[in-house]
């Protein structure tokens, strides 16, 4: 059974230089007969009917479900670096402060899967971090928010 989490997370991706080239609610809609993800993002959350399940694969701005996340964040992903499919990109994640090894390693893990070649994890905020020289070596910043983060 899954846990709540009322609140909302949403992930933002960030092209240095650029600024915000992307940012969608971090949700997914499984139909409950096959089990099978039937939408993604804002699509997801239009798909609320009988017989769906709506649910975000974050809670405590932490990855909750390995999968789940790791198949939305790479679709997200994809949005931004479609122009570039067989080129793998360097990414910088922010993280919601407080996280555990374990939490870090599960977001590494997922990047990896959705194509990065480099991974670089930091605790201080998107903001911050756009106009430090780093961003600058990435490819793309990823955050995932809550309202209140």
């Amino acid at each position: 059974m899954r846990e709540e989490d009322n609140r909302t997370y949403w992930v933002e991706i960030y092209v240095p230089g650029k600024g915000l080239a992307f940012r969608e609610e971090a949700v997914m809609a499984r139909d409950l007969a096959t089990g099978r993800i039937t939408s993604l993002g804002t699509a997801a959350r239009e798909q609320q009917a009988a017989g769906m399940e709506v649910f975000s694969p974050f809670q405590e701005g932490q990855i909750a479900e390995w999968n789940d996340a790791a198949m939305i964040l790479r679709w997200f992903i994809a949005q931004v670096w479609k122009k570039k499919l067989f080129r793998k990109f360097r990414i910088l994640v922010c993280l919601h402060p407080g996280g555990t090894g374990v939490e870090k390693k599960a977001l590494e893990e997922a990047m990896f899967y959705a194509g990065a070649k480099k991974v670089k994890m930091t605790e201080e905020s998107v903001d911050h971090v756009m106009y430090q020289d780093e961003a600058g070596e990435f490819d793309l910043i990823l955050a995932v928010r809550s309202e209140e983060w």
